[in-house]
Protein backbone atom coordinates (compact mmCIF):
# COMPACT_ATOMS: atom_id res chain seq x y z
CA UNK A 1 0.00 0.00 0.00
CA UNK A 2 1.43 3.65 -0.73
CA UNK A 3 2.32 5.66 1.84
CA UNK A 4 -0.34 8.67 2.90
CA UNK A 5 0.53 11.95 1.64
CA UNK A 6 0.04 14.64 4.18
CA UNK A 7 -0.98 18.01 3.46
CA UNK A 8 1.42 21.67 4.45
CA UNK A 9 1.30 24.18 5.82
CA UNK A 10 2.15 27.32 3.97
CA UNK A 11 5.25 28.89 5.25
CA UNK A 12 6.04 26.38 7.77
CA UNK A 13 4.93 28.61 10.69
CA UNK A 14 6.86 27.25 14.03
CA UNK A 15 5.06 27.03 18.11
CA UNK A 16 6.74 24.98 20.88
CA UNK A 17 6.07 21.86 23.06
CA UNK A 18 4.17 23.39 25.81
CA UNK A 19 5.26 20.56 28.02
CA UNK A 20 7.78 17.82 28.07
CA UNK A 21 7.36 14.68 26.69
CA UNK A 22 9.23 11.24 26.93
CA UNK A 23 10.56 8.67 24.04
CA UNK A 24 7.13 7.19 24.13
CA UNK A 25 4.50 9.82 24.71
CA UNK A 26 1.38 9.24 21.83
CA UNK A 27 -0.15 12.65 23.13
CA UNK A 28 2.24 15.65 22.69
CA UNK A 29 1.08 19.42 24.21
CA UNK A 30 1.93 22.10 21.32
CA UNK A 31 1.98 26.13 22.58
CA UNK A 32 -0.58 27.00 19.74
CA UNK A 33 -1.80 24.55 17.41
CA UNK A 34 -2.97 26.64 14.39
CA UNK A 35 0.24 26.44 13.30
CA UNK A 36 -0.26 23.09 11.90
CA UNK A 37 -2.11 21.34 9.54
CA UNK A 38 -5.53 19.38 10.88
CA UNK A 39 -5.62 16.23 11.64
CA UNK A 40 -4.03 14.14 10.41
CA UNK A 41 -0.94 15.26 9.35
CA UNK A 42 2.70 14.96 10.44
CA UNK A 43 4.90 17.69 11.57
CA UNK A 44 8.76 17.41 12.97
CA UNK A 45 10.41 18.79 16.49
CA UNK A 46 13.45 20.36 15.95
CA UNK A 47 14.68 20.96 12.84
CA UNK A 48 17.73 19.90 11.18
CA UNK A 49 20.80 17.12 12.49
CA UNK A 50 18.78 15.26 15.30
CA UNK A 51 14.93 15.94 14.29
CA UNK A 52 12.23 13.51 14.67
CA UNK A 53 9.20 13.23 12.29
CA UNK A 54 5.73 12.34 13.93
CA UNK A 55 2.31 11.89 13.02
CA UNK A 56 -0.86 12.56 14.78
CA UNK A 57 -4.39 11.03 14.28
CA UNK A 58 -6.92 13.77 16.05
CA UNK A 59 -6.05 17.39 17.82
CA UNK A 60 -7.96 17.61 21.11
CA UNK A 61 -7.44 21.29 22.18
CA UNK A 62 -3.74 21.67 22.31
CA UNK A 63 -2.97 18.22 22.80
CA UNK A 64 -1.99 16.05 19.47
CA UNK A 65 -3.14 12.88 20.05
CA UNK A 66 -2.57 8.74 18.27
CA UNK A 67 1.06 10.26 17.89
CA UNK A 68 3.25 7.90 16.00
CA UNK A 69 6.94 8.30 16.48
CA UNK A 70 10.28 8.24 14.91
CA UNK A 71 8.37 8.50 11.12
CA UNK A 72 11.87 10.16 10.55
CA UNK A 73 14.85 10.22 12.64
CA UNK A 74 14.99 8.49 16.29
CA UNK A 75 11.80 8.74 18.70
CA UNK A 76 13.48 10.69 21.93
CA UNK A 77 12.54 12.69 24.50
CA UNK A 78 12.13 16.32 23.76
CA UNK A 79 12.37 19.35 26.61
CA UNK A 80 9.57 22.34 26.86
CA UNK A 81 10.39 24.99 24.13
CA UNK A 82 11.33 22.41 21.82
CA UNK A 83 10.28 23.94 18.07
CA UNK A 84 7.39 22.39 16.15
CA UNK A 85 6.42 22.84 12.28
CA UNK A 86 5.03 21.11 9.47
CA UNK A 87 8.03 20.81 7.13
CA UNK A 88 8.92 19.18 3.93
CA UNK A 89 10.26 16.21 5.30
CA UNK A 90 12.16 12.39 4.06
CA UNK A 91 8.76 10.62 4.57
CA UNK A 92 6.82 13.53 2.02
CA UNK A 93 9.48 12.65 -0.57
CA UNK A 94 9.00 8.61 0.13
CA UNK A 95 5.50 9.10 0.22
CA UNK A 96 5.55 10.98 -3.40
CA UNK A 97 7.33 8.04 -4.54
CA UNK A 98 4.99 5.30 -3.20
CA UNK A 99 2.28 7.03 -4.75
CA UNK A 100 3.58 7.24 -8.44
CA UNK A 101 4.88 3.82 -7.81
CA UNK A 102 1.35 2.28 -7.05
CA UNK A 103 -0.28 4.50 -9.65
CA UNK A 104 1.81 3.24 -12.40
CA UNK A 105 1.66 -0.95 -11.23
CA UNK A 106 -1.99 -0.22 -11.59
CA UNK A 107 -2.03 1.43 -14.61
CA UNK A 108 -3.11 -0.86 -17.90
CA UNK A 109 -3.33 -0.76 -21.33
CA UNK A 110 -6.91 0.20 -22.39
CA UNK A 111 -9.04 -1.91 -24.51
CA UNK A 112 -12.89 -1.75 -25.78
CA UNK A 113 -13.39 -3.55 -22.25
CA UNK A 114 -11.26 -1.89 -19.72
CA UNK A 115 -10.05 1.73 -19.22
CA UNK A 116 -5.98 2.46 -18.79
CA UNK A 117 -3.66 3.92 -21.08
CA UNK A 118 -4.63 4.36 -24.67
CA UNK A 119 -1.60 4.83 -27.43
CA UNK A 120 -3.24 7.52 -30.55
CA UNK A 121 -2.87 6.56 -33.87
CA UNK A 122 -3.85 8.66 -37.15
CA UNK A 123 -3.77 5.00 -39.12
CA UNK A 124 -6.60 5.38 -41.24
CA UNK A 125 -6.78 1.19 -42.27
CA UNK A 126 -5.93 -0.26 -38.88
CA UNK A 127 -8.32 -2.84 -37.21
CA UNK A 128 -6.32 -2.02 -33.63
CA UNK A 129 -8.91 -2.00 -30.92
CA UNK A 130 -6.53 -0.57 -28.55
CA UNK A 131 -5.33 2.17 -30.10
CA UNK A 132 -7.12 5.68 -30.53
CA UNK A 133 -7.63 7.94 -33.87
CA UNK A 134 -6.45 11.04 -33.38
CA UNK A 135 -7.86 14.18 -34.62
CA UNK A 136 -6.27 14.08 -37.82
CA UNK A 137 -7.53 10.87 -38.64
CA UNK A 138 -11.04 11.86 -37.66
CA UNK A 139 -10.38 15.04 -39.77
CA UNK A 140 -8.84 13.04 -43.00
CA UNK A 141 -11.61 10.24 -42.63
CA UNK A 142 -14.50 12.45 -42.51
CA UNK A 143 -12.60 14.74 -45.68
CA UNK A 144 -13.04 11.37 -47.80
CA UNK A 145 -16.90 10.59 -46.90
CA UNK A 146 -17.38 14.39 -47.46
CA UNK A 147 -16.07 14.25 -51.17
CA UNK A 148 -18.00 10.87 -51.63
CA UNK A 149 -20.85 12.47 -50.57
CA UNK A 150 -20.44 15.70 -53.20
CA UNK A 151 -19.80 12.90 -55.91
CA UNK A 152 -22.83 11.17 -55.28
CA UNK A 153 -25.08 13.85 -54.86
CA UNK A 154 -23.26 15.64 -58.14
CA UNK A 155 -23.65 12.05 -60.01
CA UNK A 156 -26.87 11.45 -58.75
CA UNK A 157 -26.25 7.63 -58.06
CA UNK A 158 -28.11 6.01 -55.17
CA UNK A 159 -26.91 2.27 -55.64
CA UNK A 160 -28.84 -1.02 -53.15
CA UNK A 161 -27.35 -4.15 -52.64
CA UNK A 162 -25.11 -5.65 -55.40
CA UNK A 163 -27.46 -5.23 -58.19
CA UNK A 164 -25.22 -3.03 -60.00
CA UNK A 165 -21.84 -4.39 -61.17
CA UNK A 166 -19.66 -1.38 -62.38
CA UNK A 167 -21.03 1.99 -62.69
CA UNK A 168 -18.78 4.27 -65.40
CA UNK A 169 -19.90 8.17 -66.44
CA UNK A 170 -21.39 6.98 -69.52
CA UNK A 171 -22.99 3.33 -68.41
CA UNK A 172 -24.50 1.21 -65.99
CA UNK A 173 -24.36 -2.58 -66.35
CA UNK A 174 -26.97 -4.70 -63.94
CA UNK A 175 -26.68 -8.38 -63.18
CA UNK A 176 -23.75 -10.86 -62.60
CA UNK A 177 -20.37 -10.23 -64.71
CA UNK A 178 -19.60 -14.04 -65.22
CA UNK A 179 -23.09 -16.00 -64.35
CA UNK A 180 -23.73 -19.37 -64.33
CA UNK A 181 -27.22 -19.72 -64.64
CA UNK A 182 -29.31 -17.39 -66.06
CA UNK A 183 -31.20 -14.75 -64.27
CA UNK A 184 -33.04 -11.44 -64.87
CA UNK A 185 -31.82 -8.33 -64.43
CA UNK A 186 -34.48 -5.48 -63.89
CA UNK A 187 -34.61 -1.70 -62.60
CA UNK A 188 -37.81 -1.14 -60.43
CA UNK A 189 -39.66 2.23 -60.18
CA UNK A 190 -41.52 3.60 -56.99
CA UNK A 191 -43.66 6.77 -57.95
CA UNK A 192 -47.04 5.77 -56.31
CA UNK A 193 -48.18 6.86 -52.83
CA UNK A 194 -48.34 3.63 -51.50
CA UNK A 195 -45.38 0.83 -51.75
CA UNK A 196 -45.70 -2.42 -53.52
CA UNK A 197 -42.90 -4.20 -54.61
CA UNK A 198 -43.16 -1.73 -57.95
CA UNK A 199 -44.99 0.72 -59.66
CA UNK A 200 -43.52 -0.03 -62.67
CA UNK A 201 -40.39 -2.32 -64.08
CA UNK A 202 -37.75 -2.51 -66.66
CA UNK A 203 -36.34 -6.09 -66.89
CA UNK A 204 -34.57 -7.85 -69.08
CA UNK A 205 -35.04 -11.84 -69.72
CA UNK A 206 -33.21 -14.60 -71.30
CA UNK A 207 -30.16 -14.38 -74.03
CA UNK A 208 -28.01 -17.03 -76.15
CA UNK A 209 -24.04 -15.66 -75.21
CA UNK A 210 -24.25 -12.85 -78.10
CA UNK A 211 -24.98 -8.88 -77.65
CA UNK A 212 -28.12 -7.90 -77.79
CA UNK A 213 -30.47 -11.25 -77.79
CA UNK A 214 -32.14 -10.58 -74.71
CA UNK A 215 -36.07 -9.90 -74.18
CA UNK A 216 -36.72 -6.54 -73.05
CA UNK A 217 -40.17 -5.88 -71.10
CA UNK A 218 -42.04 -3.09 -69.94
CA UNK A 219 -44.17 -3.85 -66.98
CA UNK A 220 -46.55 -1.14 -66.24
CA UNK A 221 -50.29 -0.04 -66.67
CA UNK A 222 -49.61 2.28 -69.75
CA UNK A 223 -46.66 3.64 -71.59
CA UNK A 224 -45.91 7.47 -72.85
CA UNK A 225 -43.41 8.55 -75.38
CA UNK A 226 -43.57 12.78 -74.80
CA UNK A 227 -41.83 15.09 -76.50
CA UNK A 228 -39.99 18.11 -74.84
CA UNK A 229 -42.97 20.12 -75.62
CA UNK A 230 -45.57 17.52 -73.78
CA UNK A 231 -46.67 16.10 -77.10
CA UNK A 232 -47.63 12.51 -76.63
CA UNK A 233 -46.69 10.68 -79.78
CA UNK A 234 -47.41 7.62 -78.23
CA UNK A 235 -49.78 6.59 -75.07
CA UNK A 236 -50.57 2.94 -74.17
CA UNK A 237 -48.47 0.90 -76.36
CA UNK A 238 -50.14 -2.32 -75.38
CA UNK A 239 -52.93 -0.99 -78.02
CA UNK A 240 -50.21 -2.39 -80.72
CA UNK A 241 -50.31 -6.03 -80.09
CA UNK A 242 -48.60 -8.88 -82.01
CA UNK A 243 -49.54 -12.39 -82.34
CA UNK A 244 -50.65 -15.75 -83.85
CA UNK A 245 -54.23 -16.43 -85.03
CA UNK A 246 -57.07 -14.18 -85.47
CA UNK A 247 -57.93 -12.44 -82.28
CA UNK A 248 -61.92 -12.47 -82.55
CA UNK A 249 -62.91 -14.27 -79.25
CA UNK A 250 -59.15 -14.90 -77.74
CA UNK A 251 -57.13 -11.15 -77.56
CA UNK A 252 -58.83 -9.14 -74.73
CA UNK A 253 -58.07 -5.46 -75.68
CA UNK A 254 -59.54 -1.73 -75.40
CA UNK A 255 -61.20 0.15 -78.78
CA UNK A 256 -58.76 1.51 -81.01
CA UNK A 257 -56.19 -1.38 -80.07
CA UNK A 258 -54.33 -2.95 -83.44
CA UNK A 259 -53.46 -6.38 -83.88
CA UNK A 260 -51.24 -7.93 -85.92
CA UNK A 261 -51.65 -11.50 -86.69
CA UNK A 262 -47.99 -13.34 -87.67
CA UNK A 263 -50.14 -16.27 -89.00
CA UNK A 264 -52.54 -14.63 -91.30
CA UNK A 265 -52.94 -13.51 -94.62
CA UNK A 266 -54.38 -11.36 -97.31
CA UNK A 267 -57.25 -9.68 -95.13
CA UNK A 268 -56.11 -11.53 -91.86
CA UNK A 269 -53.00 -9.75 -90.62
CA UNK A 270 -54.37 -6.90 -89.54
CA UNK A 271 -57.50 -5.91 -87.10
CA UNK A 272 -58.75 -3.43 -85.60
CA UNK A 273 -60.93 -3.47 -81.88
CA UNK A 274 -63.79 -1.11 -83.18
CA UNK A 275 -65.99 -2.06 -80.35
CA UNK A 276 -66.41 -4.27 -77.05
CA UNK A 277 -64.99 -1.65 -74.49
CA UNK A 278 -62.13 -4.37 -73.13
CA UNK A 279 -63.33 -7.76 -74.16
CA UNK A 280 -61.85 -10.12 -76.26
CA UNK A 281 -64.83 -9.39 -79.04
CA UNK A 282 -65.44 -6.09 -81.52
CA UNK A 283 -62.20 -7.05 -83.58
CA UNK A 284 -62.25 -6.03 -87.26
CA UNK A 285 -60.02 -7.38 -90.31
CA UNK A 286 -58.64 -5.00 -92.36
Amino acid sequence: MANIMYPAKVNSPKTTLSSAITATATTIAVADVTKLPAAPNIFTILNGDGSETVSYAAVDGSNLTGCVRGLNGTAKAWTVGTEVSRTFTAYDHDAFISQITDLVSKTVAASINNSGIVQLSSALTSTDETKAATPKAVKTAKDAADAAKTAADNNKTYIDNNFVKNIGTQSIELGVSNPTTASPAYIDFHSGATYVDYDARIISIGGDGSSGHATLSIQSSDVELVTSSGAVYASRLTRLMVGSGQPEGVVNALVGTIYLNTAGGTSTSLYVKETGGGGNTGWKAK
